[in-house]
């Protein structure tokens, strides 16, 4: 009967170490299947992100530009000689409002695109870049459509000038912080 019982318990263990290598397995492969799909939508996360963030930019500079050009020849777009005679707010209102939606034309839907996209700390800095130009855009927009005379422009186009060339430094910082989560690769979360 001895020998018996060493023969059932040697099968019992051998059942029981099969089952527990069994379920051993299925947790190792389990979580290795987790940890590869967090990896690849790590990857495509970053893509995604990659992407909004050069689009972004693209439509910030685009922006900037535009307004940048707007305000250097400011003195000539509020001069009621620049515009048809009798029509001079009407046309110089038109001008600003053509100019302004021009200027900012697609840089909101990006910016969007940044916030959903995160993290959080990009796009904070996206959004401080986004507030620092439609305050200008605002202020040039007020002025354009309510400056009679030119009295009072070059002041007005010298703050600006500064007020775009302080946006700069927003988008280098945005930059700094894009290339940090573009650069960091996905790893698992487990």
């Amino acid at each position: 009967m001895t020998e018996a019982w060493g023969a059932v318990v040697a099968a019992v263990a051998a059942g029981v170490f099969g089952i527990a290598g069994a379920f051993m397995g299925l947790y190792v492969g389990r979580r290795q299947t987790i940890d590869q799909a967090d990896v690849e939508h790590g990857h495509w996360l970053r893509g995604q992100r990659c992407e909004a963030y050069v689009a972004y930019l693209s439509a910030y500079e685009d922006a900037e530009t535009a307004l940048g050009e707007l305000v250097f020849y400011l003195p000539r777009h509020v001069d009621p000689s620049s515009y048809s005679p009798g029509q001079f707010d009407q046309e110089r209102r038109l001008f600003f409002e053509t100019a302004i939606n021009q200027s900012m034309g697609s840089i909101m839907v990006k910016l969007e695109a940044v916030q959903l996209l995160g993290p959080a700390e990009v796009a904070q800095v996206a959004s401080n870049m986004g507030s620092a130009l439609s305050g200008v855009t605002v202020d040039i927009a007020r002025y354009g459509s309510g400056a009679s005379v030119p009295d009072g422009c070059e002041a007005r186009q010298a703050d600006f000038q500064r007020r775009l060339f302080g946006a700069a430094d927003l988008r280098r910082v945005f930059s700094e912080r894009a290339k940090l989560v573009i650069a960091t690769p996905p790893r698992p979360q487990g």
